[in-house]
């Protein structure tokens, strides 16, 4: 699992410039993506804690 402010910095570092706010729209939505997608495969495999 990854946070979201590491996100942020790893594109940033592989960029190499800040990022636009698209991007970080973007961003924002691909990381809650990834926590929806963290929940239903709990929910499925009958885990209750988070990754």
């Amino acid at each position: 699992m990854f946070d979201f402010e590491k996100l942020c910095f790893d594109t940033k570092k592989k960029l190499g410039r800040a990022l636009k706010e698209k991007e970080l729209e973007f961003l924002r939505w691909l990381y809650e993506r990834h926590m929806e997608e963290i929940a239903k495969e709990n929910k499925i495999n009958g885990h209750n804690e988070w990754i």
